[in-house]
């Protein structure tokens, strides 16, 4: 079987295999699993894979996958029906190349799989939906199909989720030194919400004078020519209303007066380091505005060393993080200082919640189990056979899921029975209250 894997990678300047099989390359989550994935279909399956990016990684001999240079999507695609792949992976994007591409895909008949680790957003929905080429929508996570349930896309869609090289994540013991100590990792920018923990900082320090947060981050994450502000860590304009106002006009500042490092970016290894050195780690606090995760692959590796994870209850996180058992997701921003605070009360629980963690990610997130589902994917589409989006779960349903998948359901039916339906949907969303 021949399979490609298209990634815009411009963005990350120059790459080095080597480099990102060892932990040496800050990666955002969507470019770390993508690579993670071609690296382990290549080395541990017998598919053929190939690697079509915009910008070159050296030390190919590091992967078994073959890697091309392409301009962009489409180019990836007709190298694909030259070289008669069975399927083209490439990562959703609301960008004109990858609608271009699409349409490529459409005229040469190459079979594609849009991978979205976000979105897909109307136009790209529409699109992939309606493209005899798209014969899959791949989901990162069950939450995030379900928010499709009613929508066309929805027949194509599966779920494949991220994984990461749990060998690669070595947990030491939590010690005393770690129990007043938090860590932030993600971008900070807006929409990942990193101003509430900033408002939040000084509550716990008031309670915890001792208490120190590690923040691990820069928008670089997702394009290394983003001009930063003085603290080095965010553009100037969210530096100015969201940092400088609660830690000072200098990194010395923060940290002296205020417990508060700042990192900048860090590669993996580095981070997996201020990982374990933390007692607790936050990661995306959003609850309604900002971004919300989809999956939030941070979140699998503060587990995966034993940290007790802090984030959003809302959409991907609430699939990734057992809430209670492996860390705690908040309802509002007012609850993210409380939170942390209790955490420092009592050591031992964030503890037992890291010791969890682990076991939920050997279990769930091991990118080596995960490599059988991808090959259940590519089998299914090289024999043609239809989609197999999620059933619905009571377990995970809201009352909008319950909403979106009996207007799935009215939508298959004959008149006779909708009336029944509904009956039965009040009927569940009623239980579930």
């Amino acid at each position: 079987m021949r399979i490609g894997f298209y990634l815009n990678t411009t963005h990350l300047a120059s790459w080095d295999w080597k480099d990102v099989l060892q932990g040496r390359t800050p990666l955002s989550g969507t470019d770390g699993t993508v690579l993670r994935v071609v690296h382990a279909l290549a080395a541990h399956t017998s598919i053929e894979v190939t690697f079509l990016t915009t910008a070159e990684g050296t030390s190919p001999a590091s992967t078994p996958a073959t890697q091309v240079v392409v301009r962009n999507l489409t180019e990836a695609v007709r190298h694909a029906h030259t070289r008669r792949f069975d399927t083209l992976v490439f990562t959703n994007a609301q960008r004109s190349d990858v609608i271009d591409g699409v349409h490529q895909a459409e005229q040469l008949s190459q079979y594609c799989v849009a991978w979205c680790h976000n979105g897909p957003w109307r136009e790209m929905a529409r699109l992939y939906s309606d493209s005899d080429a798209v014969e899959r929508v791949l989901c990162v996570s069950h939450r995030q199909a379900d928010l499709f349930r009613e929508k066309k896309i929805f027949s194509k869609m599966e779920v494949v989720h991220n994984g990461i090289f749990l060998d690669q994540f070595h947990p030491g013991k939590k010690t005393h030194q770690t129990e007043r100590t938090a860590c932030y990792v993600g971008a900070l920018t807006p929409s990942q919400g990193f101003h509430t923990l900033a408002q939040s900082w000084l509550r716990v320090r008031s309670s915890f004078p001792d208490a120190k947060l590690i923040v691990v981050g820069s928008p670089q994450l997702y394009d290394r020519e983003t001009k930063l502000g003085p603290l080095g860590v965010a553009t100037p304009e969210y530096e100015r209303s969201s940092l400088i106002p609660y830690f000072g006009s200098s990194r010395k500042e923060a940290r002296e007066q205020h417990g508060v490092s700042f990192t900048g970016l860090l590669p993996p290894k580095h981070t997996r380091s201020v990982m374990n050195s933390s007692l607790t780690g936050v990661v995306n606090p959003n609850t309604e505005t900002g971004a919300l995760e989809t999956f939030c692959v941070t979140a699998v590796e503060m587990q995966a060393m034993e940290t007790a994870v802090i984030g959003g209850r809302r959409r991907g996180l609430r699939e990734t993080v057992l809430n209670g058992k492996t860390g705690v997701l908040i309802d509002a921003p007012q609850q993210l200082a409380p939170t942390l605070c209790r955490l420092f009360q009592n050591p031992q629980k964030a503890r037992e919640m890291g010791k969890r963690g682990r076991q939920w990610v050997t279990e769930m997130y091991d990118l080596s189990h995960l490599v059988k589902r991808w090959k259940q994917v590519f089998s299914s589409v090289s024999q043609e056979r239809p989609p197999s989006p999620p059933p619905f779960s009571l377990w995970r349903a809201t009352p909008k899921t319950m909403l979106r998948e009996g207007i799935r359901r009215l939508h298959s039916m004959g008149t006779d029975n909708r009336l029944s339906l509904l009956d039965d949907l009040i009927g569940m969303i009623r239980d579930s209250e």
